[in-house]
């Protein structure tokens, strides 16, 4: 059985979807607050007080003004391209990297700027800071999306985070990005997120 709530990012509004394992999402204003036995930190997402996210956002759209085609779909793609390559870096001890770098910390609470300084994440970081760029996009290009939703679920291989917009499915993280409406690209979820 899957949860929701909804996640206030100014006068921006998601959902966040979740199985109901072991426990819920809680959040604040500016923060994702992950509450399962398998968090790892608060993040905090506030452009006024963290640098890096406006300079991230304003690097994306000189990108974007670039590209002829402006759809959700060309969007996505961009977006999944930038975040691996200029955002984050991918490495294959990411995961612990990050763990090595929260145990340094003397507050679990983290802005979203933390780990874009040291280009370090894993899904929930690549998730949220797809969020934001959208969100921004909608603020000052008047871009119109469908209801963006961040979801977070127990896979087999542990717990993943990705969006879902109107009808694509979009995981950053994995750099998917797929329409629910197309047969194949839901049997291939299907299998991928067993």
């Amino acid at each position: 059985m899957a949860a929701s709530l909804t996640f206030l990012w100014g006068e921006k509004e998601f959902v966040v979807i979740e199985d109901v394992y072991p426990a819920s999402f809680a959040t604040t204003p500016h923060g994702w607050v992950p509450t399962s036995l398998y968090a790892h930190e608060i993040l905090l997402i506030d452009p006024c007080s963290y640098p890096l996210l406006l300079s991230s956002y304003e690097k994306f759209k000189s990108i974007l003004a670039n590209i002829p085609s402006q759809n959700l779909f060309s969007i996505l793609s961009v977006m999944s391209t930038y975040l691996h390559t200029e955002v984050f870096t991918i490495s294959h001890n990411r995961k612990q990297t990050i763990r090595d770098e929260i145990a340094l910390q003397k507050c679990p609470c983290l802005p979203l700027d933390f780990f874009i300084a040291k280009r370090i994440g894993v899904c929930r970081h690549y998730v949220l800071m797809a969020a934001y760029l959208l969100a921004q996009l909608q603020v000052d290009e008047a871009f119109i999306f469908p209801k963006i939703c961040i979801v977070r679920q127990n896979l087999s291989s542990g717990r993943h985070a990705w969006l879902q917009i109107g009808e694509w499915h979009f995981d950053p993280y994995w750099n998917l990005i797929l329409n629910l409406n197309n047969p194949a690209d839901k049997e291939f979820l299907h299998r991928l997120y067993k």
